[in-house]
This record gives structure tokens, sequence and C-alpha cells, in this order.
């Protein structure tokens, strides 16, 4: 009887939101379609997955074939190596001996994407380890995000806005394009999913059964979401605050349950993540650091349009930060090795014929000596540019908000594979997307405004919520990892033209109901203006207000007095002249120091791989009040160790020469063990921009792209040449930590202390053009 009484109950739920039920199944199958006929309509849709997508995927090869999670001399497997590397579309299992006994995983990387794998391994088990069943993995985990899309905007939207909203999204060439990077793509059904779970418990009010069932289901999505992308941690914090103080209806053994739901949410979130952290640790935790200087590039600050400070950190390369990270350690007396030896390229350097795949070949230094290095110099960076980094934060929220306008970047180019169809869908989006990147951020401030007006204490933790996503992004503020945050910009909008909507609506239906007598009309009052949400919206505002500039005042006021006590460091130090070589060459100027002076070309001969030949120097300009772009020059040849870096030099309008002095470093370094690595690497991957530069007439190991970097000078326009002023180097450095690219200007008020966004920059003219000194 009681079984039965559960089974009416379930199905009056399901009666009442049959239409919902209906509309998500709707989005399920829509989102597979959508998503299934875009990869169909592009030539070769794997080669846009980034280099590494097959060579991670070895195990799940070994898992689809029965053999579990793991590898076993994956070299001598007929047929394997031609798949990796996408010389065939698929491979037969079956070449795979029964008997076999595969290591199971056990390097970094795989580790930390075990479920991905384990993912990936099911469905070539299921439909044949082939291109196409990627494809239909991809589709599915579309369709799954479409119906989590639906599930969040139903908590703003009604029905049908909601349906519009969540086609819009997964219609959008930028999102579906995103489908293609399957290991980051992977993560957002996941990350929707526990979205929705955090949002349901900041807005709905739950018995005692519903929170212990929601915090087990958040133990297991943010467990297994870490085994995808560890960027899930981000949703950990959330969880557990939200689970010790979400409203309880049932009003009876509140605490007990909340403390309940912790516990249950811990013990199934930290042994599912456990191989996540095991494999992080193993190389201490060297990504999180690594991506942390890799969000300082100029590259990524571009695509938050930050910047404008008088200094600069490296090029967006992998063995530049490790070049930073090994001269900074040797420089300290630290002599420990930097090897990896978890990494997969360091297996395979030491012949292990159980070593999976090779990720990156440069991961051979990265170990946790490295890891150590990077977080000293993040602390230290961290010390002097505090309020760099939250006001990045910050404008990261707004940045965000042109994000999907900004992916249309990376499908412009191969839009002319597209169908009809598909060609009428992208000028579409393209339009929906610049209008969001203008309305969205307004949009989304008048939403949160309006829940403040009724639910204040619900708007802080959402706004808390939405800042917090948002900002994180600015770490390494990359456009591919942002699929799962695409609905945030669209609810926005379609809140406000919802509640228009129904406000217009409203208006209609009230003015069709007024009465023509007169004396109805005396009758009929007005509104009176309700004081009080204006009250809660004006403090909302405040309090936001107060959170962003408080702390950043603060935090100003201290980085003023760092960077100025820098700036007295590196005038107080000796430079010595170094001799200097005059070319031209394409309308520029190179200006290129004595590398025998510098001891450049006896560590080429010498120094072993791993190991940095470094230094820094110092040029200077007499800028008249031009900016001056100049570019550090490495040899171009040198591909995976190419640190070229272009800086302008921001002009000074002193009444004198306005001579400004560059600081700069110099790292000629190579993360690559040996040429056969880097060779054996190359015929694992699909990069075909490097694969062209090999030369046949030479053998690989005289091949240039792969040896340590080799620094060629600076080279500026020819019409800045009377710029230039001397070329120096500075000796003691004992007092300097951290070595960065600083443009000291001789008066120092002409310094520019912090970076800013753009409109900050155009309040005190640095975004003009008309001072740039060019032919």
């Amino acid at each position: 009887m009681a079984l039965i009484q559960q089974f009416s109950k379930v199905f009056r739920v399901a009666r009442q939101y049959r239409v919902d039920i209906l509309l998500l199944i709707l989005m399920l199958i829509i989102g597979y379609g959508l998503c299934r006929s875009y990869h169909n309509s592009l030539d070769e849709p794997i080669h846009y997955s980034g280099p590494y997508t097959m060579a991670l995927l070895g195990p799940a090869v070994f898992f689809a074939a029965g053999q579990g999670l793991g590898v076993h001399a994956p070299d001598s497997i007929p047929g394997l190596k031609e798949f990796i590397t996408l010389k065939t579309s698929e491979f037969d299992i079956s070449k795979i001996p029964d008997n076999v006994q595969t290591v199971p995983v056990q390097t970094p990387f795989e580790l930390t994407n075990i479920y991905y794998l384990y993912t990936v391994g099911w469905f070539w088990r299921l439909f044949g380890v082939s291109l196409r069943s990627l494809s239909i993995f991809a589709a599915v985990w579309c369709a799954l995000s479409a119906g989590a899309f639906y599930a969040l905007l139903r908590n703003g939207l009604n029905k049908g806005f909601s349906f519009v909203g969540v086609l819009l999204i997964i219609s959008s060439p930028a999102f579906l394009h995103s489908t293609l990077m399957f290991r980051d793509f992977a993560k957002t059904p996941i990350t929707l999913l526990i979205l929705c779970l955090l949002l349901r418990l900041i807005l709905s009010k739950h018995s005692n059964l519903r929170i212990v069932v929601i915090a087990i289901a958040l133990g297991v999505l943010t467990g297994l979401g870490m085994g995808f992308r560890q960027d899930i941690i981000l949703c950990v914090p959330w969880a557990a605050a939200l689970l010790l103080f979400a409203p309880n209806r049932d009003r009876k053994h509140v605490w007990k349950t909340r403390v309940l739901s912790i516990l249950l949410f811990f013990l199934l979130f930290v042994p599912l993540a456990k191989p996540a952290f095991t494999g992080g640790a193993l190389e201490g935790n060297q990504a999180s650091v690594h991506g942390f200087f890799q969000g300082l590039t100029d590259e990524v600050e571009e695509r938050l349009d930050f910047g404008g400070a008088s200094y600069n950190f490296l090029v967006w390369s992998d063995s530049g930060l490790y070049g930073q990270a090994n001269a900074y350690a040797r420089r300290m007396n630290n002599t420990d090795s930097f090897e990896n030896p978890h990494a997969a390229v360091y297996k395979r350097a030491h012949e292990d014929p159980n070593a999976p795949f090779m990720i990156n070949p440069g991961l051979f230094y990265t170990g946790a000596t490295y890891a150590n290095t990077q977080w000293q110099l993040l602390r230290k960076a961290l010390f002097i540019f505090p309020a760099d980094i939250i006001t990045r934060a910050w404008q990261s929220t707004i940045s965000f908000y042109s994000v999907p306008f900004k992916m249309f970047r990376n499908v412009a180019l191969i839009q002319e594979q597209y169908p009809t169809w598909l060609k009428g869908n992208y000028y579409f989006h393209h339009l929906v997307t610049r209008l969001l990147s203008y309305v969205g951020l307004i949009a989304m401030l008048i939403l949160l405004c309006s829940v403040a007006a009724f639910r204040f204490k619900d708007a802080l933790l959402l706004t808390g919520m939405l800042l917090c996503f948002t900002g994180a992004l600015s770490i390494n503020f990359e456009l591919r990892l942002t699929p799962y945050l695409f609905f945030v910009p669209y609810l926005g909008v379609l809140f406000c033209l919802e509640r228009s909507f129904g406000w217009f609506c409203k208006k209609q239906i009230h003015k069709s109901s007024v009465s023509e007598d007169t004396s109805d009309k005396k009758n009929d009052t007005l509104h009176v203006f309700d004081l009080l949400p204006m009250v809660k919206i004006s403090v909302f505002l405040c309090l936001i207000l107060i959170i962003a500039l408080v702390p950043l005042v603060i935090l100003q006021l201290w980085q003023s007095r760092q960077t100025l006590a820098l700036t007295e460091q590196l005038q107080s130090m000796p430079l010595e002249a170094v001799p200097t070589e005059v070319s031209h060459h394409d309308g520029c100027v190179l200006i290129a120091p004595d590398r025998d002076m510098l001891g450049f070309d006896e560590a080429e001969q010498n120094l072993p791989p791993g190991e940095t030949a470094w230094f820094y120097g110092a040029v200077v300009f007499d800028t008249r009040g031009r900016d001056l772009p100049i570019t550090l020059e490495y040899d171009p040849e040198r591909v995976f160790n190419d640190f070229t870096q272009p800086i302008t030099i921001w002009g000074v309008e002193d009444k004198k020469q306005g001579r400004v002095t560059l600081f700069f470093p110099v790292y000629e370094t190579t993360t690559l063990y040996t040429a056969s690595l880097f060779e054996s690497y190359l015929e694992t991957v699909y990069l075909p921009s490097w694969q062209e530069k090999i030369k046949p007439d030479l053998p690989f190991e005289a091949q240039p792209l792969w040896k340590r970097s080799r620094f060629l000078g600076i080279s500026l326009p020819e019409s800045c040449r009377d710029s230039f002023q001397g070329f120096y180097r500075l000796t003691d450095l004992d007092a300097l930590s951290l070595l960065i690219f600083v443009q000291v200007p001789e008066d120092r008020s002409f310094f520019r202390d912090h970076k800013m966004g753009p409109w900050e920059r155009w309040q005190r003219g640095y975004s003009g053009e008309a001072r740039l000194c060019a032919d």
C-alpha cells in the first residue's frame, strides 16, 4: 500500500511538471542533433580539439577492450599508434591480446583526468573505438548540457523563455565549437548540474531528507567532476557553505541535518576526488601555479582588455616559465633536480615500455622542485602586485559577458565549411552575441537588483557566486574553459525581456478593464509606491561598491609603495654596458648584444637540458613623448622555445627627452630532454604548423625547432632608431628576487604603478594611437 502511495505521489509530481519534462526531453534531442550536425559539417572535426587530445586517450582504448584503465606497451599494439596519430579513424580492439597485463594509470595527467578517460572508454566499449564514437560522446554531453541549461534557466524564467534561452545557447556556433574540445568540454554538464543544486539551496527551503539527498548528489558530482577538470574545486566551498546554512522548512533536527549533510558531502567527495588529488600531488600541483603565471601574460590580459602598466610578465610559453623558475632556483643556491619522474615523457625517456603516449614533452622538468619554486615566485608577485590580482578579477566579471562574442574568432576561419543553414545561424548568432556583449552586464545587474528588492539575502548569495565563478576565470582567462557559464548573459537579458513583456501585458489588461463610468474612475486610486524595495536595492548596490572599492583602495596604496620601492631599487643598481651590433631588415632595426660577453654561446654548448642561461638587462630609450613598439626577438625557427615578446614603451612627456629604461629578463633554456623525444612527440600529435618546419635534408638532431631558445636582440621601427640610447646588463642582483619587465621613467611621476581596464585607460588618455612611433 505504501509503495502504491509513493507511485501515486511520483505520478502527481510528473503531471504537475509534464510540460517541463517534455521540454527537457526535447532539449536533449535538439542538443544531440545540433552537435552531431555541427561535427559532420566540418572536414576534420578532431583537428580542432587540441594537439594532445588523442595522446591522452591511450588508456581509454585498453579499457574499451576490457583490459582495465591502464597501458601495456602501447607502441607494440598493431594499429594503436596509427589511430592515436589520426592516420586512421578507428581501431580494432581485437588487436590487443587477451592475455595482456595492463599497468594502471600512474602518471599525473592521466590521474587528473581519470573519469574523463573512463567515460570515453565506456563510449568506445559501447560504440567501437573510433573518432565517430568520440563525436557521439560529445553530442551526448552536449545534450546533457542542454538539459542542465534548461534546469538553470527555470530558476529565473518561465517555460517559454527558458526554452528559447537554451535554444539560443546550444545553437550558437561558439558553443557548438567548444564541444570539439573534448577534454575541456567534458566538465560542462557536471558543472551545470552542480550549479543547479547550489541555486536550489539558495532559492528554496527544503526538508531534512531533501537536504541530505542534495548533499549526496553534490558529493558525487564534485568528486567525479574533479576527474574531468580540477577547476571544479571552486564549487566545493560553496557547496559546503550552502549545506551548512541551507534554509530548512522542517524546523526539526536542523543542525543535525546540516552536520550530517556536510559529512556525507565530504565522505563522497574526498574518495571520488582522490585520484585527481594524487595526480596533482605527484608533481607538487605545478599545473595551478603554472596556469597563474600564464594568466599574467599579455596575451591573456589582452582578452580581458586589461593592461597599460609600466611592467609586464613573460610571454605565454611553457618553457619560458620553466626558465624563469630554474634561473630563480639557481640564484637562490637551490641545486635540486627539476625532473618530473612521474610524467609520461620521463618514463619514455627511461625506456619504460608501459609508459603512456606523451601529452607534452616539456613536462620532463616540471617536478616538485619546479612547483615549489613557482609557488615562491607567486607569493612574491602577490606581495608586490596584490591590487592587480583583485582588479583583474573584477575586470573578468565585466569582460565575461563578451566571451560568447569573442569565441566567434575561433570559428570565423572555418565558417566557410558550414552548410547554408549553419552559415545563416552563424550570422544570426554573431549579432546576438554582439548584443550580449553590450547589454549582458547591465541586464544581469537588473536581475540581481530585482532579487534584492524582495529577497535580499538570496541576492547577496547569488551575487557572491556570480562574482566568484566569473572572477576566478581571471586566473587564466581561457575562452575554451567558459562554456558552462554561457547561460549567465542570456539569463540576464531574457529575464529583462520576460519582465518587460509581462508588465506590458498586465498594462494592456488593466486598460481594457477600466470602466467608462466616471464614478468608477474617481474610486480608482493610484498604486502607492513602495519604498522598501528601493531601499533594499540601494543598500545592495552600496554593499557591492564597498566590497569592490575598499579592498582595492587599500591594496592599491600598498602596491604603489611596493612598485615605487622596486623602481628605486632598479635605478640604484650598477649597469654594465654591453656592445651591440645593429642590422636592418623589413623596415625594422635589430639591436643585437654581444653573446660572448653575456656567456650565451658557451652556455649553449655546455649547459645540459633543463638548465637555463640568463641575464637581466636594461635598454635606455629617449621616447620624446612617443610610445615605442619594440620586440624582444628570439630565434623563430626554434618553435618549441620561441619567447619572442612585443612590448610598448610608454612615451613620457617630461619637457626633456622622455628617457625610459626598460629592465628585462632573457632566458635561453629548453625543457626537452632529447631530440628523439620531441621527434616521437611530433609523430604522435597533430601540429602541422610545427611539423611543416622539419627540414627533410637534415637529421632531426640538427633541426632547430627543438633546440634551446636563442635571444637575437631587440627590434624597433626604423623611424624610432634615434630613440635607442644604450644596452646594459645588471651585474649585482642579490637584492632583487622577481625579474620582470619594468619600464622606469627618469621622471618617476610617469611610472604607471597598476594595470587598468579600458575605461581608466581612456580617462587617463592612455588608449590613443596618435603617440605611437611607427613608419
